[in-house]
């Protein structure tokens, strides 16, 4: 008997580590992607209302702490279009998933016109 349990935890733990290890690999995943959204959010507002993408781009590495690895902005009439990308590596070396995914997160944000004086 109890050598039918030590198999059993030899032939399960591997499972119950690929597991967690997918399952942790996910989550970074999901918070670099959410982390990029909210940087191209704020940097689409602050090109709209501030200037276009000088700005825009400017405040990035500001809002997520670092540089992404890659940062662009396009300004087509009253829109600023910002997207930001991050290489991610992958945690869990034996899945046979590719070395890194890359996250993406963008924003458009249409610029708001000058308010009319009053008179």
């Amino acid at each position: 008997m109890r050598g039918q349990a030590l198999l059993e935890l030899a032939l399960v733990t591997p499972l119950i580590l690929l597991i967690m290890l997918g399952g942790i690999g996910v989550g970074l995943l999901v918070v670099t992607r959410i982390e990029l959204q909210h940087a191209a959010q704020e940097a689409a507002i602050a090109g709209a209302s501030n200037g276009g993408c000088a700005s825009a781009l400017g405040i990035v590495p500001q809002v997520l702490g670092y540089a992404p690895d890659d940062k662009e902005c396009s300004e087509a009439g009253q829109l600023v279009e910002v997207t930001l990308s991050e290489s991610v590596a992958e945690i869990a070396p034996m899945i046979p998933l590719p070395r890194t995914i890359t996250v993406i997160g963008r924003a458009v944000v249409r610029e708001s016109p000058a308010p009319e004086p009053s008179g």
